[in-house]
């Protein structure tokens, strides 16, 4: 499941549109909650989302998928919103999935940072431990 969400992932979607196995379909236009969007849906392996397109900004502001949620399997709807530069991409910094209607999670980001650096130390394998000097093990 937490590969199917990252794969449904806008970013993810951008990197594998020209996979063999990754087709679009314009389903036209949709009005939701009051306000006109441009529906496609996402075929990428397995896996189905439909992704509501505002025309004007070209942003993914809904998308709407088969999910699995605590109950079993569930329509998954996320809304995406309060959207920002982070380098040269806009993303949005608030999100809200519901599933069967009811909301599920929410969040706000305060801060995205792209390919940030990154200490390499963090990388390296640490020294071997000295002898434990009490117990006289190794």
């Amino acid at each position: 499941d937490l590969t199917k969400s990252i794969r449904r992932q806008a970013i993810s979607l951008a990197q594998h549109r020209n996979d063999k196995d990754f087709v679009v379909q314009s389903v036209g236009p949709e009005t939701v909650d009051g306000v006109a969007l441009e529906a496609l849906l996402v075929s990428f392996g397995d896996e189905e989302t439909k992704v509501y397109v505002e025309p004007a900004s070209g942003r993914i502001v809904r998308q709407t998928y088969r999910g699995t949620g605590p109950s079993g399997p569930a329509e998954v709807v996320a809304l995406y919103s309060d959207f920002r530069p982070a380098a040269s991409l806009v993303l949005p910094y608030k999100s809200q999935t519901s599933m069967n209607g009811e909301l599920q999670q929410s969040a706000v980001v305060t801060e995205i940072t792209i390919n940030p650096s990154v200490d390499e130390a963090l990388f390296r394998k640490p020294e071997d431990a000295p002898a434990n000097k009490a117990g006289g093990g190794k």
